[in-house]
């Protein structure tokens, strides 16, 4: 009998692997600014974990940040904190010296900022100032925007655009394809539980869910909580999945 899968057991669906693939050759290459782009629940945070878990620890230092909306003097004082670098008279003194620390580092740092689609533009300029701020020579740390969608429309703001062109690769996480779903809810779920569905209510929770894995595994789990024995059919599934829209 086939058991639940653990919560550090990735499934790895097709958009996954592409993507972190992807991103693995981008750090490799130690490019500059990568960008990660999906819906809440698409797994950008799994597939950035997994990301980080393949790297080497002794070529790379990950600084995770995820401060809502940081601003310039924020990113520096946590930058500061991190290398044990005394606060300076003014940000532009800090940078200098922190710009100094990170090139004699032996790892490359990465700097990982989470829900990006919130950063106020002075706090992007200010990492582009920073990370750019020798002319004559490529930037000096690599940065990993994970956000939602919406952020390419930020960075395509006159002001922002000139960064916006330096991203790549800027890759998108999406859901899953129909084909993979019933793999996925196998994958989460023990064998017993999952034959109860029936292929056209699979079917009906990866429509409702838009394919986005986190959906399809809450609504599966609302479906084995309200029917808990018998076959669990499309208009079961349908039934619970918008009941769970109603609420919220």
């Amino acid at each position: 009998m086939k058991e639940a899968a653990k919560d550090n057991d990735v499934f790895m669906f097709n958009d996954f692997s592409l993507g972190l693939n992807m991103l693995e050759n981008a750090l490799l290459s130690e490019a500059p600014y990568i960008l990660l782009r999906g819906k809440s629940g698409s797994g950008k945070t799994t597939l950035l974990r997994e990301l980080f878990k393949r790297t080497d620890c002794k070529h790379f230092k990950v600084l995770y940040l995820a401060h809502g909306q940081p601003t310039p003097d924020t990113i520096i004082r946590l930058l500061a904190e991190e290398f044990h670098i005394p606060l300076r008279r003014s940000r532009a003194e800090t940078g200098r010296y922190l710009v100094q620390t990170m090139r004699y580092r032996s790892e490359r740092v990465v700097l990982w900022i989470d829900e990006a689609q919130s950063l106020p533009e002075n706090t992007f300029q200010e990492i582009r100032f920073l990370a750019e701020s020798e002319l004559n020579e490529k930037p000096i740390f690599s940065v990993l925007f994970s956000a939602l969608p919406e952020i390419k429309d930020r960075l395509q703001y006159p002001n922002l655009y000139p960064l916006w062109r330096r991203i790549n690769p800027k890759v998108t996480l999406g859901g899953l394809l129909h084909e993979e779903v019933a793999h996925y809810i196998k994958h989460l779920f023990p064998n017993e539980k999952v034959e109860r569905f029936s292929s056209e209510a699979i079917a009906a929770i990866f429509e409702k869910a838009d394919g986005i894995p986190s959906q399809i595994k809450s609504i599966t789990q609302h479906c084995l909580g309200c029917f808990k024995d018998g076959p669990i059919g499309v208009e079961q599934a349908l039934r619970v999945a918008d009941n769970m829209e109603l609420a919220d």
